[in-house]
């Protein structure tokens, strides 16, 4: 990573700063991939505090001294920095995004001015824990983070702040196909939720595309899913580059399926975009949006732990719904790899390009999908026609929370323990019979006693 030197504050700030990077030392399929793929993020530091010597410090001399004895503040409370090693004191920062993708079409020198937008917050303390421990209560006034608070974030927009970067290369870049630095490739499927001949078709190519693969092409597409489903490849396989399976997600709602798939780009790749291919004529039901570029190509998988069998990320509301709701942009309220899943694919939807995808970064990584899966997933097992009636009876309105974690019922069904309890009843029922008679025979006495 490349650090300029600092510089004073004022409205024009120059840094004259000039950074070298020797490209014929990288492999070309690297850097056509580097080029092509997401912008490159410059970090403007105008708000960094200055750090200040610690001076030494004496026990009870300081006012924060007399929580020493507090038990709750200890107890009751996760902590989150540890008091034997320094805490990073987090800066707020500017972001200017640089896009490279123009130097693979020939040019060799680029002058551009790039806006500065703000920086991403950063996560509040304690807030990316599990589901137990976020139901859990903190003890009022409990603080085991650093006092001092970071600047406020700039307002870049509003004062039009840019950045002016100039870019020249000695000789125009060559794209390559070469298909052994980067063998894989991705394709995007986008079509209707009732449309249940091509979901069929393509699950079923994808499930025999893997059968053959893993050696299971003698078996039934049923018994074919179901080992799939269940089967993890291991990082020899996830990295072959002549093994040929299909990997990714496929999520579906109420209203869409969407297919997000990898693969060895001449092989099983073209194979689905040959035997799914793209329609956009007819009715709105009918038509497949497909995004697919032969000409993009990538060097190794990002959905590899993923199970290869694709089972699907049912949600419990329309993916869209989703982003309309107003809780899911409150901090703290959603996960924070759940929430850059649904927005990447919201955004993803929209495309039309597979380049303008890989550009944008709207491709989530296996993490965010299955935290998008725990999080705003069904419970697994459910078919899709109980999936659809529970969305007519319950209105849009009267949802709980806006991500509800679901898990499978408790077997509660011990058949050893009832014949247990019940032959135990059946004896403690024999040697109280008597008794509980006697009591009553004895207190109806005394009933009539009083009344006469």
């Amino acid at each position: 990573m490349h650090k300029t030197n600092g510089q004073e504050h004022g409205t024009n700030v120059y840094f004259k700063d000039m950074n070298v990077i020797l490209t014929g030392l990288m492999s070309p399929g690297e850097l056509q991939e580097l080029l092509a793929g997401p912008p490159l993020e410059i970090e403007v530091h105008d708000r960094d505090k200055k750090l200040e010597k610690p001076s030494p410090r004496f026990l009870c001399t300081e006012s924060v001294d007399e929580n020493l004895s507090n038990v709750a503040l200890v107890c009751g409370k996760r902590t989150t920095h540890n008091p034997l090693k320094e805490t990073k004191v987090y800066n707020s920062y500017g972001i200017a995004s640089l896009n490279l993708s123009d130097l693979l079409l020939g040019q060799m020198k680029q002058k551009l001015h790039l806006p500065i937008k703000c920086s991403p917050p950063p996560q509040l303390l304690g807030r990316e824990r599990d589901v137990w421990e976020r139901k859990m209560m903190d003890t009022p006034g409990a603080v085991d983070g650093p006092n001092e608070q970071p600047l406020p974030q700039g307002h870049y927009f509003d004062v039009n702040s840019q950045l002016k970067v100039k870019i020249e290369i000695a000789y125009p870049l060559r794209t390559t196909s070469d298909s052994c630095e980067r063998p894989f490739g991705r394709i995007i499927y986008l079509f209707e939720n009732n449309n249940v001949s091509v979901m069929t078709k393509l699950r079923s190519e994808i499930l025999r595309i893997n059968a053959v693969a893993f050696n299971l092409g003698s078996h039934s597409l049923e018994t074919i899913e179901r080992v799939l489903s269940s089967y993890k490849i291991n990082s020899k396989e996830g990295e072959s580059k002549d093994l040929d399976f299909v990997t990714g997600f496929h999520m579906l709602d109420k209203k869409i399926h969407l297919f997000v798939l990898e693969g060895l780009k001449h092989k099983a790749v073209k194979r689905l975009w040959e035997a799914v291919p793209i329609k956009l004529s007819g009715r709105e039901e009918e038509q497949v949006i497909v995004l697919y570029n032969s000409g993009l190509s990538f060097s190794k998988r990002i959905y590899d732990s993923l199970d290869v069998g694709l089972s699907p990320i049912r949600m419990y509301e329309p993916l869209e719904s989703i982003m309309r709701r107003p809780l899911v942009y409150v901090r703290d309220m959603v996960p924070c790899l759940c929430f850059q899943a649904v927005s990447r694919l919201s955004q993803l939807c929209r495309a039309r390009q597979l380049k303008d995808v890989e550009q944008n970064n709207l491709f989530p990584s296996a993490d965010m999908v299955l935290s998008m899966s725990q999080e705003c997933g069904v419970m697994p097992g459910k078919s899709e026609q109980t999936f659809t009636v529970n969305s007519q009876d319950e209105p849009a309105t009267s949802s709980p929370l806006v991500f509800q974690r679901r898990y499978m019922p408790l077997d509660t069904h011990n058949r050893e323990y009832i014949k247990w309890k019940h032959i135990n009843k059946q004896q403690l029922n024999k040697q109280t019979e008597d008794f509980i008679q006697v009591c009553r025979f004895k207190v109806t006495n005394k009933i009539e006693y009083h009344l006469i």
